[in-house]
């Protein structure tokens, strides 16, 4: 497989790197390539999806803020119960943010059970749809309860929560942000 998805990424033009860690074996599906375009302008925009038009649009007064420490998580062959830190350093007052996000990039979340996040020892992030995937990444976004966070440190707890009868040995996510919408 190697060959042939190397071929398509940079007949595209992209510049692709290998993540073996998760490799067991030669057939093991858990290669993670991660693609650049050589173009890149940095930094995407922080969108949201138009649903009248089905468009790509910005989010005026948006704020991408990256995590300070914990990232990547990795809970992957940890015991169910094991759980793991993230902050953000927020420099905004809570009143002054309308809506905010965890954008993250997570890898195996199979269900929502098998994740739990808690924002600064006491909220509950709930898990949506948007970040759950049996195998492979995929990057989502889950709402944030915009009164629970702090100017400062904000620490989101990842706990592998539940092994889903043996059927998932963990998760992890690769990258996160805390979007900030200001009111």
């Amino acid at each position: 497989m190697y060959a042939p998805l190397n071929q398509v990424i940079t007949c595209l033009g992209w510049i692709p790197s290998y993540d073996r860690s998760k490799l067991k074996e030669a057939d093991d599906p858990r290669l993670i390539v991660r693609c650049t375009h050589p173009q890149s302008t940095g930094a995407p925009q922080i969108t949201s999806l138009d649903p009248s038009t089905s468009e790509l649009k910005p989010i005026p007064g948006a704020v991408k803020i990256t995590p300070v420490s914990g990232i990547p998580v990795n809970l992957f062959g940890k015991p169910v119960g094991t759980k793991t830190t993230v902050t953000f350093k927020s420099p905004i007052e809570p009143g002054a943010i309308a809506h905010a996000w965890l954008e993250m990039e997570a890898d195996d979340i199979d269900d929502s059970k098998e994740a739990t996040i808690v924002l600064n020892g006491k909220t509950p992030i709930e898990m949506t749809n948007d970040v759950l995937i049996p195998s492979g990444s995929v990057w989502g976004r889950l709402k944030v309860p915009a009164s629970a966070l702090a100017k400062g440190a904000n620490t989101f707890e990842f706990t592998f929560a539940d092994n889903l009868s043996g059927q998932t040995g963990g998760y992890e996510v690769h990258h996160a942000s805390l979007v900030l919408v200001m009111k």
